[in-house]
């Protein structure tokens, strides 16, 4: 007697033989007690230097190559390869099923001496410890000065710094945005302005009240600090006028060597989609949040 094995439903005996036809043939799934195994591709890594940190979507998968990380899904994943005293490698691969993914990479080394500048394209933003901000003078020169001086004035109109001179005024005088009492910075986010007085030789006083002083962030010694309302954008993915100031952060990071992040953020919401962005692109720092409901900026301690 021939054996069947019966589909439950209808109750029809199908021949075992028929079902092995129809299950070559696609028309069936796998039989009962066979698993279709998942697709996955794989990647190769070669790195120069070998001594380096592999991360695939976040997560650490080797300490040095050349390195194959098998069994990956297919699509597009997030490759970042590190080693401190480098430039950390990052791209996106995209995996094929079963087609080996081939990554060749090569981290420049970074020569720090603790006083690099770090270069940037950000708008009115300002590494204290390198750059100073600008202020025109250029229409206030006139013949008969016997001196000048620049008061900076905060938002409640107290005098936050002051610079002057004798004779002519430069052009342009440089604020390194610190207080005259100099362990006081600037505030980010607050307006400044300021009062520009001339004394002439027969001590007449001339007085101009100079133009707003744009600050949207600034980063001195181990310290970042922007303006709450460049970060602002909907959902959790950043636009690239956002990144852009994300990942000036993560070059300092990178850089200087450090090891810890600490977030200080005015919500929960604000901080949110930044240790997101922080994570996915600096997966071996220690990423620490702080909520400051006084606080009206963002700030990025570097440890």
């Amino acid at each position: 007697m021939r054996r069947t094995l019966y589909d439950v439903k209808s109750q029809v005996q199908v021949p075992r033989v028929a079902l092995i036809i129809l299950f070559m043939l696609g028309v069936l799934g796998p039989l009962r007690g066979q698993e279709e195994e998942e697709p996955f591709g794989s990647i190769g890594i070669a790195c120069e230097p070998r001594d380096v940190s592999i991360w695939l979507d976040g997560d650490l998968m080797a300490f040095s190559a050349p390195h194959l990380i098998e069994k990956v899904k297919p699509g597009i994943h997030k490759l970042i390869i590190s080693r401190p005293g480098y430039r950390t490698w990052r791209d996106t691969v995209r995996v094929m099923v079963d087609e080996l993914t081939s990554i060749d990479a090569v981290l420049d080394s970074v020569e720090y001496d603790g006083e690099c500048f770090i270069e940037h394209n950000l708008p009115h933003f300002y590494d204290l410890d390198h750059e100073a901000i600008p202020i025109d003078l250029s229409a206030y020169g006139s013949p008969g000065i016997a001196s000048w001086e620049v008061s900076i004035l905060d938002m409640s109109g107290n005098t936050f710094r002051r610079l002057g001179g004798k004779r002519s005024p430069p052009d342009e005088v440089l604020w390194d945005g610190r207080a005259d009492d100099s362990t006081k910075t600037l505030t980010v986010g607050d307006p400044y302005t300021y009062i520009f007085k001339l004394t002439m030789k027969k001590s007449a006083q001339k007085r101009r009240v100079g133009n707003e002083i744009k600050i949207n962030g600034i980063t001195y010694e181990n310290t970042v600090i922007l303006e709450e309302g460049k970060l602002d954008y909907i959902g959790m993915i950043p636009p690239p006028i956002v990144t852009r100031y994300y990942d000036y952060v993560i070059r300092r990071f990178e850089i200087k060597g450090y090891s810890r992040l600490t977030l200080v953020a005015p919500t929960a919401e604000r901080a949110r989609p930044i240790i997101k962005y922080l994570s996915e692109n600096l997966p071996y720092a220690r990423l620490n949040t702080v909520i400051d409901s006084t606080c009206s900026r963002v700030e990025f301690i570097l440890d």
